[in-house]
């Protein structure tokens, strides 16, 4: 078992290109197991469930662990401005084919 600040960086660095960290660090709340490791998909979903954090970026962790009604409630409540990001820009594959799924 890796030390927790090894895992909480471990997971930052899986999710940089997710979180586009910059100076403000989003909050985390960081779930973990009994023995000691981070429970990946939880700590995702508190992120994705924490109002507090970006919309846009939200969506983009919703789609990656393939949560398809939290991508859904998250893309109904994201402004027309946020959606025409996604066209612009394709972030991931993953989120393309979500964009295509919250239309329907």
């Amino acid at each position: 078992m890796q030390p927790l600040r090894a895992q909480i960086d471990q997971w930052v660095l899986d999710h940089f290109f997710i979180l586009e960290y910059s100076i403000f660090q989003p909050l985390i709340e960081y779930v973990w197991k009994d023995n000691g490791t981070n429970e990946r998909l939880k700590t995702a979903k508190s992120y994705i469930q924490c109002e507090r954090n970006n919309l846009f970026l939200r969506f983009r962790m919703a789609c990656v662990y393939w949560l398809e009604k939290e991508a859904k409630q998250l893309w109904d409540k994201m402004p027309e401005t946020s959606r025409r990001r996604f066209d612009a820009i394709r972030v991931c594959p993953l989120c393309f084919r979500w964009m295509c799924a919250v239309k329907d």
